[in-house]
């Protein structure tokens, strides 16, 4: 009679762990870092982050970082569409991802117009 009630007890906490699981999953919602987004921008780019397709975000975005009045800064989503973003997802690629050298990509404009 004690081997089936061990039975049953190891059922029960087996489906409370199988339940909590289900529940914390359910309550990741991931979803796009860009709700709205800008063709290009004429501030200072100090910073930028390419953000892959990933579930809940089937879109490759870009966020850069820009400079504003007082050294103060804001993050825009630029349209992967536009051109200034096709520039950027260009010499990133061309960069291997490689986060060591995103500053190249930033300073490249500023060279070409040297």
């Amino acid at each position: 009679m004690l081997a089936p009630m061990r039975r049953f007890a190891l059922l029960l906490v087996a489906l409370a762990a199988v339940c909590i699981q289900i529940h914390q999953a359910q309550n990741i919602l991931i979803r796009c870092s860009c709700p709205q987004t800008v063709k290009m921008t004429k501030l200072n780019v100090t910073d930028f982050e390419v953000l892959e397709r990933r579930s809940g975000c089937d879109k490759t975005e870009l966020i850069v970082t820009v400079t504003v009045a007082e050294n103060s800064t804001q993050r825009l989503c630029l349209d992967p569409a536009g051109r200034m973003a096709m520039a950027y997802f260009k010499c990133w690629e061309n960069k291997n991802k490689n986060e060591t050298r995103k500053h190249e990509c930033l300073f490249r404009k500023k060279r070409i117009e040297k």
